[in-house]
């Protein structure tokens, strides 16, 4: 049997140095995108009491979200009245104001709480998706024990009225 070849080397390799540019494309799919706009409210959140929050939410994506329901989760201290809002279609580029209560406990600490909430929307193609979660930040600020100021007068009254009575007891036990 012959062998040809150089039957000590089972291979051999080779190696060249190559510059070339290669293209790969990556796509990327559009979709829905939400970011929070703007909270409002016209009143502060202390412990033990409720607020209604106002929050804009907007679809700065490039396609139109379908039937869109917000969904809020809170944790203890804070609860919400609702957990799921209807939103609707959002457009891309359209803006929807919800409004909610919240409702702070009464142990609840000072401090900048958040309030998590995602939407569910169905895409183009008729499936389910969620966004990312977005933050809703609610600050419950520390109870305000002020008298009103009815109050402050109503006790001034009385105390000048108590002083006028006894200045005339006074007066009469010096006449006699």
């Amino acid at each position: 049997m012959d062998l040809l070849g150089l039957p000590e080397l089972d291979h051999t390799t080779h190696y060249n140095n190559v510059e070339k540019t290669i293209h790969v494309p990556i796509v990327i799919k559009k979709t829905p995108k939400f970011e929070i706009t703007e909270v409002t409210s016209f009143q502060d959140l202390v412990p033990g009491s409720s607020q209604t929050l106002n929050v804009t939410y907007k679809n700065i994506g490039e396609k139109t979200a379908y039937d869109s329901v917000l969904r809020k989760i809170a944790i203890v201290p804070l609860s919400t009245n609702r957990a799921t809002t209807y939103i609707g279609t959002m457009e891309p580029g359209q803006e929807k104001t919800v409004t909610f209560d919240i409702e702070a406990d009464s142990d609840a600490l000072e401090k900048l709480y958040a309030i998590n909430s995602e939407i569910r929307y169905l895409d183009e193609d008729d499936e389910l998706k969620f966004s990312d979660t977005l933050k809703i930040d609610v600050e419950v600020e520390e109870t305000r024990t002020q008298l009103s100021l009815i109050i402050l007068a109503f006790i001034g009254i009385i105390v000048v009225g108590v002083y006028m009575v006894i200045n005339v007891i006074r007066n009469l036990d010096h006449y006699k």
